[in-house]
């Protein structure tokens, strides 16, 4: 991360008024295990946390919690059954 980035970083963490990071969607790859153009696919959606977009910094940004939440309530809920069931020959 250059440094630029990390001072917009702890600006955006302290008028927060939290430890809060953004993440590129390089980061968000890493988080999701998935590819850039999955979290591009995925930011398209109306769900998915939107970008914020900082003047002189390339590219978006995310904020890592909004994400987090967002990834947390993608996962199946434990009531569900344990899927379609198999067919027994």
């Amino acid at each position: 991360m250059g440094e630029l980035e990390t001072i917009v970083d702890t600006i955006t963490a302290a008028l927060r008024g939290a430890n809060t990071r953004l993440w590129t969607s390089e980061d968000i790859a890493g988080y999701l295990s998935c590819s850039e153009s999955t979290v591009f696919r995925l930011s398209a959606k109306p769900q998915f946390p939107e970008p914020l977009k900082i003047f002189g910094v390339s590219g978006r940004r995310w904020v890592s919690e909004e994400v987090r939440e967002w990834a947390k309530k993608q996962r199946p809920s434990k009531k569900t059954g344990p899927g379609r069931p198999r067919k027994i020959a």
